[in-house]
């Protein structure tokens, strides 16, 4: 991937203007006097913002309220794509530094969070949003709009959660949504890009012409480029960084597929609310939950009222859950395709009831969170009872 792209001019860590910003989310430390950090352009692209000239900057301290910025000229080869600083491993990264405060200093990026955040979460309810299929922790689901009205995801906190449309005119459009636990299923992630392009049979024949699909339109030759929205969701300033493990490894995992497939897709980054982006400023995510029109692709905030909970979160919760337990989890269960005619499927997984389990359902709320929940302070009120009733 680095071989592809062009460094542009660097951050300068001794300059004067130099001052601080946070570490882990909570204390203030210099960096150490590193060379430089380069921006490496990706073969991202970024949403349209109303400034001409995107920005890019030291990340400010959001904890204790200090505007300390390192504005760099940097004229960019393209302010259109997502440029991202890589360290000396090769690794996505700022020293000392978390990659999410990076993102948070792009106004087209921070725009596209607040535009999600500011809005409060929509109840979905079959009675008002019809077809709603509802991705659980460690699921992806592929659905077209003559199948579900709706896709959506809950209960994230610290996890992330993302979604990917398509559109062509060889098929309907496609929409993808994941739920992602740990820095982790690569495989998974990656067959979920691919189910894109095989959707809408993109780069079927581009093999034949040096990479590209080309078609013959009125005398002249068009190529055929498909065109990817992403969004992504989740986290927020967690005290022992279970967000930011799970930022930093999408972040360079989705610059990878987005070079390896550019002679076929074109993906955009049109929703960014990751870690501190989606901190509520006294360490807890603003947004939990988030639901895509598949006709539209408009996406929101959401929520499931607890009356509907089983109809819109189900079918089968307990069992779903269930399989977090005990569950090979280098991949994430596919539970619905563009094939799947309206009918979610979950995979037989092996389940071994653990010894002292009956002790282990017996303790008290407090402790039940402590054991089971990566951000037991923000967890939602039904969190022990849900954990409960997957273990029964």
């Amino acid at each position: 991937w680095s071989t592809l792209v062009e460094p542009t001019n660097m951050f300068d860590f001794e300059s004067e203007i130099y001052k601080v910003i946070p570490v882990n989310g909570a204390s203030k430390k210099k960096f150490p006097l590193e060379d430089t950090i380069e921006l490496f352009q990706t073969r991202i692209v970024l949403p349209h913002h109303d400034k001409a000239k995107v920005e890019y900057m030291l990340p400010r301290d959001c904890i204790h309220g200090d505007q300390f910025f390192l504005p760099v000229e940097q004229n960019l080869a393209s302010t259109d794509y997502l440029y991202l600083p890589r360290s000396r491993d090769g690794k996505i990264a700022i020293p000392n530094a978390p990659v999410d405060r990076f993102l948070e200093s792009i106004p087209a990026l921070q725009s596209t969070a607040d535009r999600l955040l500011s809005k409060p979460p929509k109840e979905l309810s079959t009675a008002c949003f019809g077809r709603v299929l509802n991705v659980h922790q460690g699921e992806v689901a592929h659905a077209s709009s003559s199948q579900v009205d709706y896709v959506a995801s809950m209960n994230a906190t610290t996890c992330h959660i993302f979604a990917l449309r398509s559109m062509s005119n060889k098929a309907e459009p496609l929409t993808s949504i994941a739920h992602i636990d740990r820095a982790g299923y690569e495989c998974s992630i990656r067959s979920m890009f691919h189910e894109h392009r095989n959707h809408h049979d993109i780069g079927t024949e581009s093999r034949k012409n040096n990479g590209y699909e080309l078609e013959q339109i009125n005398g002249s030759i068009s190529r055929h480029v498909l065109e990817l929205d992403l969004h992504i969701m989740g986290g927020f300033d967690d005290a022992d960084g279970s967000s930011r493990e799970i930022t930093d490894f999408l972040f360079n995992l989705f610059p990878r597929i987005a070079d390896e497939l550019s002679s076929d897709i074109v993906v955009t980054l049109r929703t960014c609310a990751v870690s501190c982006m989606n901190d509520d400023g006294m360490n807890s995510p603003i947004g939990r939950g988030i639901a895509m029109n598949t006709v539209t692709g408009d996406i929101f905030l959401a929520s499931i009222p607890s009356c509907d909970l089983n109809e819109v979160s189900g079918p089968a919760i307990d069992l779903r859950s269930a399989r977090l337990w005990w569950d090979n989890k280098d991949a994430l269960s596919i539970i619905h395709t563009s094939s799947s005619n309206g009918c979610i499927v979950i995979e037989p997984f092996r389940f071994e009831e653990f010894g002292d389990l009956k002790i282990f359902l017996q303790l008290p709320d407090e402790e039940l969170l402590e054991y089971t929940s990566t951000s037991p302070q923000v967890e939602s009120d039904n969190f022990c009872e849900s954990v409960r009733s997957s273990l029964l």
